[in-house]
């Protein structure tokens, strides 16, 4: 009999033998494309140029014009990261199970994507662009399938028994794959707090809890709409994990600039991190240099998006963080079967009913002869998406707006194509402005100029948007679109600097469209760098700029220490910790120490309104929304019902001494608790986690920083969100410094594979 050791050797052996297949054909399939060995493609009257950064294999296009170029990028998409490109493409058409496997989770995301239809309203979001920019969106298309006509399909895609050739890639494509970015970054943020909010107010003292956290966005909520939701049927729709894995979602991002009057340059100075799901490689990202015969545009696209949506060009820069913008509503509707055996759903008063637009989705299995059968229901007066069972039955249930639902994708293509040729922050904003996406945008030029402009398709409301509405109620209803003239837009502000981090930005207008932001800790930090600097009448040079990039100092921490520090300074025990400045430095037991009594203090307060279930709910949103804090914090004498008698200091204090008494003899640093694995989208759970470390598939840190801090890291049980991006553009220099978690390209044993990785994690 074979020792089980000696199976092992032979697994880990046959394991090294078939990568070593894989890899050196890996390498014969690969154009060959360097800085040395360039290639120059042609299709129709299109011709460009190919190569690559010398050190960071960053891809080099040039071309006389943007069609060009947009030929040049999509082929170099589909070079480096060619299985990226259909996997977020078999994500965006809902076809996980019918392509790569067929899995309860797999069909679950399939179903989410497919009931907002994106697929089926291609056609209109194809009317929205002009003949121009259909003619971009063709040439990236042509330059992709070029590729794949000329080599080899990546292994992964022969696995799948996939052939691009077949199912070539399309002009729609790039839109589809669009639809989704905003969708499943701050929209998707908001819809789950809106339905916890709804299943809190289900609970007994729910709608008075409620009502305090998310001050004062709810005071208008009035009785008959409280009585409603107590009716009301919920369906779990929360947006399954694989398609944030997949496509990526933004979770936060800071971005500031600063004048050249308070930089060494003379000249304006950029700075952007956008921070999402950085737990997989390839990165989401795809740098790419992109030259024309005027121009040049350096930063950072999707694969199988041929937008630069972060960067700088010949004459301007341009970031964003994403804005906690409200993009969605949920509306409460009366449904029933009628004698016709349709669904029809109350859509006026007195009791007027409608039946709902019903589409049955064919959602196909692979490897089973039996497709699903999925019904997508739709209120008659509105694309509102009913969340009611498949085996329906009559009750209340909730509807979904979404409003890029039918749009999305096509002014995004509008906004940033025409970016990329404004030459002053003037010319960006009038061009940014009309984007679909919810952004806060800083912009600079090299004139000297610098500027803001919020972006964003923004329902136009009748009320706060954070609580659902009659469906039957017309007062309710949008009202169209918030003209984008409207939108928060300024330049050159007196103080010499602009700094946003996802915080409470509001045009001035009878509704918000922000409503439920993510709180000031990193723009106040952001804010105090900057402002030191100044009263020190210091000049910003790149090396402040990549400090304040990596900065790990926690203003959530200190307002919670700020109540905390009196209650324990005396005691010797606490002095070490109570020193603490509330840096979360990957070496340091402190940080460890106090989001221990973070944790407790939040079941402490929250479990006396929920149960034990419920607070497994709550939990993820107390990391990403400061209200929770707040709600702590004020210690409101609104909320005496649930403090009683006790007061805010000795509720820390008790929670503070429980929770040290507690503590193990040797507290674990920062960075033990806090660590990052990085694992190949697809490899990873092909194959056994000793195999894809030994060959250095997947990568292991320990981190610094928290959810408040500027350089932050969030790890959750199934994933894990950082800085996916950094850039600093100095406009008086033609060059930005940039770095990303991962490298350019998805082949495992390419050696840009992980080739930004390590300079990512050093900063």
């Amino acid at each position: 009999m074979v020792s089980l050791k000696k199976q092992v050797v032979n697994v880990a052996f046959a394991y090294l033998v078939f990568f070593g297949i894989v890899g050196f054909l890996g390498l014969l399939m690969q154009n060959n494309i360097s800085a040395r060995n360039p290639l120059t493609i042609r299709h129709e009257q299109y011709e460009a140029k190919l190569s690559r950064d010398a050190s960071s294999g960053v891809a080099i296009v040039d071309g006389a014009t943007m069609n060009d170029v947009a030929l040049g990028l999509g082929y170099m998409h589909a070079l480096d990261r060619g299985m990226q490109i259909f996997l977020q493409r078999f994500v965006a058409q809902g076809r996980l199970a019918e392509i790569v496997k067929a899995t309860d989770e797999t069909v679950k995301v399939d179903k989410y994507i497919r009931k907002f239809g994106f697929e089926r309203s291609l056609v209109h979001t194809m009317s929205l662009l002009t003949d121009d920019e259909k003619e971009y969106l063709k040439a990236y298309a042509d330059g992709v399938n070029l590729y794949f006509q000329r080599n080899t399909r990546p292994i992964e895609l022969r696995l799948l028994k996939y052939n691009p050739l077949e199912e070539p890639f399309r002009p729609e494509d790039i839109l589809l794959i669009g639809k989704l970015m905003p969708l499943l970054g701050m929209s998707d943020t908001q819809a789950g707090l809106e339905k916890f909010l709804i299943e809190v107010m289900q609970s007994p003292n729910g709608v008075k809890f409620a009502k305090s956290l998310m001050k004062p966005y709810l005071d208008d909520m009035d009785d008959e709409i409280v009585k409603l939701l107590e009716n009301v049927t919920l369906e779990d729709t929360t947006i399954p994990n694989e398609v944030l894995k997949v496509i990526g979602s933004i979770s936060n991002s800071n971005n500031w600039v600063v004048n050249g009057k308070l930089s060494e340059s003379g000249k304006p100075v950029l700075v952007t991190d956008p921070h999402m799901r950085i737990d997989h490689l390839p990165s989401v990202w795809y740098e790419a240099i992109l030259k024309t015969d005027d121009n040049y545009v350096t930063g950072i696209t999707v694969a199988g998006v041929p937008l630069v949506v972060m960067g700088r060009t010949k004459k301007t820069s341009y970031g964003f963080t994403f804005s906690p913008a409200d993009l969605m509503d949920y509306e409460i509707t009366h449904c029933r079967m009628n004698a016709h055996n349709q669904v029809e759903c109350k859509v006026d008063e007195p009791d007027v009913y409608k039946a709902v637009n019903e589409v049955t989705e064919i959602i196909k299995r692979k490897d089973m002869d039996s497709p699903i059968e999925y019904k997508v229901r739709q209120l008659s007066h509105s694309n509102c998406i009913l969340e009611a069972p498949q085996q329906f039955k009559e009750g209340y249930y909730l509807c979904h707006a979404y409003v890029s639902q039918t749009d999305g994708g096509a002014y995004a293509v509008k906004a940033f194509t025409q970016a990329v040729k404004a030459t002053t922050v003037d010319g960006l904003q009038k061009s940014l402005r009309h984007a679909d996406i919810g952004m806060n945008m800083i912009l600079a030029d090299d004139q000297g100029n610098i500027g803001y402009q919020q972006c964003g398709r923004h329902p136009v409301r009748q009320h706060s948007g954070l609580f659902p509405f009659p469906s039957w109620d017309k007062n309710f209803r949008w009202k169209g679109i918030v003209d984008a003239n409207e939108l928060v837009s300024y330049t050159n502000p007196d103080n010499g600097w602009i700094a946003t981090a996802n915080n409470d930005i509001n045009p001035n207008r009878p509704f918000p469209i922000v409503n439920a932001h993510m709180g000031n800790y990193r723009v106040d930090r952001i804010a105090q760098m900057i402002e030191k600097k100044i009263n020190n009448e210091e000049k910003f040079a790149i090396s402040d700029m990549r400090r304040m990039l990596l900065d790990v100092k926690s203003e959530q921490c200190e307002a919670f220490m700020r109540v905390l520090r009196p209650q324990i300074r005396t005691r010797a025990e606490y002095q070490a910790f109570s020193a603490w400045d509330c840096t979360y430095d990957r070496e340091s037991i402190y940080p460890t120490i106090f989001e221990e009594f973070l944790t407790t203090l939040h079941v402490d307060v929250f479990g006396r309104i929920f149960s034990a279930h419920s607070f497994k709910l709550l939990k993820p949103k107390i990391r990403h929304f400061y209200y929770f804090d707040r709600f702590i914090l004020d210690y409101s004498e609104r909320d005496q019902w649930l403090w009683k008698s006790e007061s805010q200091t000795d509720l820390f204090k008790r929670v503070f001494e429980e929770v040290w008494s507690k503590l193990p003899s040797k507290v674990d640093q920062w960075g033990k608790k806090n660590t990052l694995r990085l694992g190949n989208l697809f490899w990873s759970k092909a194959l056994p986690p000793f195999v894809t470390q030994a060959l250095g598939i997947d990568v292991e840190f320990e981190m610094s920083g928290s959810r408040a801090t500027v350089s932050p890291f969030v790890k959750g049980a199934d994933r894990a969100v950082g800085v996916s991006w950094r850039m600093i553009a100095d406009m008086a220099y033609g060059m930005v410094l940039t770095n990303l978690p991962g490298g350019v390209n998805d082949r495992i044993f390419s050696r840009y594979y992980v080739s930004d990785l390590f300079r990512w994690y050093r900063g």
